[in-house]
């Protein structure tokens, strides 16, 4: 058998990767989902300075069309405003490592039952999976910060969208340079790896409330999980590594769902959160679950 040149093997290998990954992109499409979304209609470097869409948005020099594109397909049409009075984000300039991105936003002003972030989505333009995570929190949670770990694919905007109860959006954005978040290989063994899916960590700190007799609880957790992409390649077999990643997570207090996390493989491996909130009452449980992409359910419980 004549052999085949290496160029030759990496161009086959390299298009059995396009043709893999506009497959997953085509299927996730279909069934609608609006948390892994692909799409590059121009060049995804192409600011348009100062362009307004058909929704009044005018975000000024981080508008590109790749963000007009997915926004509207997660958003819609609703007009997004300068949320600096109500969010802040935190990215690096210049991140370490693009597959362990820390990324956190923080509340400005006091969530109560009158007035609260329901939902807060994170997204980064160029990636793969533009929109990272959608978190949804319970009313008068008294939240403050939330920080997380993702992959940056390539330079990028990373935003902040915060829908308020009174279905207004309001944004933040930093620009993080990083490339390969999503192709990078495990950090570790692969097969130690799935021995210890599903496994958590967990760090509780508390800290009184400033004017009341209340304390603020912040968990600090991390689930085992490899988190593949489906664009990572293993150097034994020569083959790509397939997709499976976490995109469900939940925290409940006393039963009580206070945050819910839907994600995809924007996520890094063995993903992390960290959040505070005021509890209703002190000593209740904590219950933490995710799902994978396997339909694999984790869920673990401990005392406050």
């Amino acid at each position: 058998m004549t052999a085949i040149p290496a160029f030759k093997q990496n161009i086959r290998l390299f298009t059995v990767h396009r043709i893999w990954y506009g497959v997953c992109v085509l299927l996730l499409s279909l069934a609608g989902s609006e948390l892994v979304l692909a799409v590059n209609v121009t060049p995804l470097n192409s600011p348009l300075s100062g362009h307004s869409d058909s929704s009044g948005v005018n975000e000024g020099a981080n508008v590109n069309q790749r963000w007009l594109t997915v926004k509207r397909a997660v958003l819609g049409d609703r007009e997004i405003q300068d949320g600096s009075a109500l969010i802040s984000l935190e990215a690096p300039e210049r991140a370490y490592d693009a597959a362990l991105v820390p990324v956190s936003v923080k509340a400005l002003q006091p969530q109560t039952t009158e007035q609260y972030i329901k939902t807060l989505y994170l997204f980064a333009d160029n990636n793969p999976a533009p929109l990272a995570g959608k978190f949804t929190f319970l009313p008068n949670t008294g939240w403050q910060n939330l920080e997380t770990r993702i992959r940056i694919n390539e330079y990028t905007y990373v935003r902040a969208v915060a829908i308020t109860n009174e279905d207004q959006a309001y944004m933040v954005t930093r620009y993080v340079k990083a490339s390969g978040g999503c192709s990078a290989p495990a950090s570790g063994d692969a097969e130690a790896a799935l021995a210890n899916v599903g496994k958590f960590k967990l760090k509780l700190e508390s800290s009184p409330v400033t004017g009341e007799n209340r304390e603020r609880m912040q968990l600090n957790f991390q689930i085992k999980h490899p988190n593949n992409s489906g664009m990572q390649f293993d150097q034994i077999n020569r083959l790509y590594i397939p997709a499976y990643f976490i995109h469900t997570i939940g925290v409940k207090y006393d039963g009580e769902e206070i945050l819910k996390l839907e994600t995809n493989f924007s996520l890094s491996e063995n993903p992390v959160l960290r959040f505070d909130f005021i509890p209703k009452k002190p000593g209740g449980t904590i219950d933490i679950y995710a799902v994978d992409s396997k339909r694999k359910l984790f869920e673990r419980q401990w005392s406050s």
